[in-house]
């Protein structure tokens, strides 16, 4: 089911039109239930993520068992994640 969901996302960036993300206060958390944690790029260590966060490109965004996530983008994007999925933001410029 995550594949699913995940290549629905991606297949709704292509078809919109848009392209990598750039800039670091382009994403933030708007939901995070249950245990939802974020990796900074510069970091080692995750964290609990919470609403308002900001997410820059290398950061990583994690819904555990029984999390449930999302984030606003750019261009009304959103990027919504159920539990047991993983998400990295692609470094400027690079495409994925």
């Amino acid at each position: 089911m995550r594949e699913k969901v995940l290549f629905l996302g991606m297949l709704a960036i292509l078809l919109t039109g848009a392209g990598p993300v750039s800039g670091a206060d382009s994403w933030q958390v708007t939901v995070a239930e249950g245990d939802v944690f974020l990796l900074p790029a510069d970091e080692v260590d995750w964290r609990i993520a919470g609403p308002s966060d900001r997410l820059a490109p290398g950061d990583r965004l994690w819904a555990a068992p029984a999390g449930r996530a999302a984030a606003a983008g750019p261009a009304g994007l959103t990027l919504r994640l159920d539990q047991e999925t993983q998400v990295e933001l692609a470094e400027d410029g690079a495409r994925q």
